[in-house]
């Protein structure tokens, strides 16, 4: 396509995507299928009733302490929010 990545979105993505997989899915930058998505570590889960399983997941998390839980999001995540791309 001819884009480039904005450096925050990059950082989400080096953050996310295994590092044997970053080339295929950055340089690749192809449309891939349910079970590529799972392999590529794109995707958590793979599931016929996508809102079921939001549901669950979500519920989940929301058992969780909000502080904690939100402090522990913030000393994982926040790193991603800095710098050029996020102002």
């Amino acid at each position: 396509l001819g884009l480039r990545f904005p450096p925050g979105v990059l950082r989400m993505v080096r953050e996310r995507v295994p590092p044997e997989r970053l080339s295929e899915v950055v340089l690749g930058a192809g449309l891939h299928d349910p079970a590529s998505v799972l392999r590529l570590g794109l995707v958590d889960e793979v599931a016929r009733d996508a809102g079921d399983a939001a549901r669950r997941k979500l519920a989940a998390l929301a058992a969780h302490p909000a502080d904690g839980y939100a402090a522990a999001k913030a000393a994982l995540r926040g790193s991603l929010l800095d710098g050029p791309g996020y102002e």
